[in-house]
């Protein structure tokens, strides 16, 4: 008889900890290869390692103000995860969603569509930050 199992609220700071430690490569072979991510999507932070609950968004060309609710509803501990539709002419992600995301205790976002800046975010946890302006890409964020 198969059985499912529920994870317990206690269980699961321990999962995310255990889910963080395991390469990308072995969970998309462990899944059939199904639901990686293309190639061309990038790693905009010096630790990309996150898990999370997922809250996902579809958008259509440029439509910033669903990447806004959809951000104000997010739990914290959760990763966002955008899908723009790989669309890169107009941007979905930027300083002031990557500040309110921080705030709210998100674990990162996931962009398929394009970002603008691109935030170094210390790791000593400091409020210091510096911008640099990027061509629109595709892109994956941890802070």
């Amino acid at each position: 008889m198969n059985q499912k199992r529920k994870t317990t609220a206690a269980q699961q700071p321990r999962l995310l900890d255990e889910s963080r430690a395991i390469r990308t490569s072995l969970l998309s072979d462990a899944l059939g290869k199904g639901g990686a991510m293309d190639h061309d999507m990038r790693c905009l932070s010096a630790n990309c390692r996150m898990a999370g609950p997922a809250v996902t968004v579809r958008v259509h060309t440029a439509d910033i103000l669903m990447v806004g609710i959809t951000l104000s509803q997010c739990p914290k501990g959760s990763v966002l995860v955008i899908d723009g539709q790989g669309e890169l002419n107009t941007a979905l992600w930027g300083e002031v969603t990557t500040l309110a995301a921080r705030l709210k205790g998100l674990q990162g976002v996931v962009i398929d569509g394009a970002a603008a800046v691109r935030l170094y975010i210390p790791e000593t946890g400091s409020s210091g930050m510096k911008t640099e302006r990027l061509s629109f890409l595709r892109s994956v964020w941890r802070w």
